[in-house]
């Protein structure tokens, strides 16, 4: 019975680590299902953002309203892909947002 009982203490520390580990993105915006740290980001003259995530290209516009500080200062975006179309921005998160 004490076994049992452990295993199961473990298990949901286990889960709830997991889940809190970027707690700082919207939920409005998006959750943990489909936000990410980028693999690369690069800004363009325009001020916008090139990003490349989980093998995919994502161009975010200068004009983005959905943009955040982000929690652990790297850069992290949450994304949608659309069956047949372009993968889009929900959200960004930046270190800095000056």
């Amino acid at each position: 019975m004490r076994v049992r009982s452990l295993a199961t203490l473990l298990a949901g520390l286990l889960i709830c680590g997991e889940a809190g580990a970027h707690s700082f993105y919207s939920k409005q915006c998006c959750d943990d299902r489909d936000c990410f740290p980028v693999d690369r980001i690069s800004k363009r003259r325009d001020g916008g953002y090139d990003v490349i995530v989980k093998g995919k290209y994502i161009k975010v516009p200068r004009t983005f309203a959905n943009t955040y500080l982000s929690g652990d200062m790297k850069y992290h975006i949450c994304f949608r892909e659309p069956l047949g179309a372009e993968p889009y921005a929900k959200c960004l998160y930046v270190p800095d947002i000056n």
